[in-house]
């Protein structure tokens, strides 16, 4: 089993109903993470968006306000990174909801979040280095592999109980 196998096989059931729980097309998700997961963020935002769901993601020059109600989705590896727990904080003051995703049981964020996701990518990576010796990734990518594939099988999961399509997904798609 790989690191980033091991890492989803580890979420709970009850993590997993939690995100689709709070996304929802009655509020606007906003999304924040820098570097890498930021970037993760941005995969996980354009495919909501393709779907039809209000998002956007934290730092572009065209994101709104957030807005009591409103979801604030965070991704760091660290649970430390402070441009995203400032963000975090400046949410829940204004009353918005916040969700997090983070490989630290020590970080800010899963300390000061009701509802955080612990990918524990490094204690996988820990349990599978004597079996693959030679398999070893580098730099927090398996938190950001494994975050990827987590929200991804939550789009698919969003798209059969909202009976969404890929037509429907790529009329929504970037045409210039």
């Amino acid at each position: 089993m790989t690191i980033v196998e091991r890492t989803l096989s580890n979420i709970p059931e009850e993590a997993r109903e939690l995100f689709l729980s709070q996304i929802h097309g009655d509020r606007a998700v906003f999304i924040i993470g820098a570097g890498r997961s930021g970037l993760v963020g941005k995969f996980f935002g354009m495919r909501l968006m393709h779907m039809g769901y209000e998002v956007y993601i934290t730092g572009e020059t065209n994101t709104p306000a957030i807005r009591p109600g409103d979801l604030l989705i965070a991704i760091s590896a660290s649970g430390n990174t402070k441009s995203v727990t400032d963000a975090v904080d400046k949410a829940r003051s204004i009353g918005s909801d916040v969700i997090a995703i983070t490989a630290n049981p020590r970080g800010k964020l899963f300390n000061e979040t009701s509802h955080a996701l612990l990918l524990d990518s490094r204690r996988a990576n820990r349990e599978t280095k004597p079996h693959h010796k030679h398999r070893h990734i580098p730099m927090g990518t398996a938190f950001e592999l494994s975050s990827l594939l987590f929200l991804e099988e939550l789009i698919t999961t969003l798209m059969l109980h909202h009976g969404i399509d890929e037509t429907q997904m790529k009329a929504r798609h970037a045409n210039l």
